[in-house]
């Protein structure tokens, strides 16, 4: 009997430990989505202001933030899609704006 008690107060030490590494994990990539929706608004913001580099650093961390939460791969690819289209045209209108200084 003693045993038995021995064993299933084990069991309920092991599944008290993993349920609560669980919730950490959880709460973790919680807020990791929480911040990736921030920074996307940021972005959006950012572009309805047409400040395209501000824009490109939200995306560049949201996306650091996204794979950092180890989410499904379609979600992460879809915020690279739009961070790399995003970054593409800071440069080129960086690159616009510092030719027009140039001449």
């Amino acid at each position: 009997m003693k045993k038995v008690v021995l064993i299933s107060a084990l069991v309920a030490i092991a599944a008290t430990t993993v349920a609560s590494a669980t919730l950490v994990v959880s709460k973790d990539r919680t807020a990791r989505l929480e911040q990736v929706a921030r920074l996307q608004n940021l972005s959006i913001i950012a572009l309805e202001n047409k400040d395209l580099m501000l824009a490109c650093k939200a995306e560049i961390v949201a996306a650091n933030a996204l794979g950092k939460s180890k989410h499904r791969s379609d979600v992460a690819g879809s915020i690279k899609k739009s961070r790399d289209t995003i970054c593409n045209q800071a440069v080129v209108a960086d690159l616009k704006k510092n030719k027009s200084k140039k001449a």
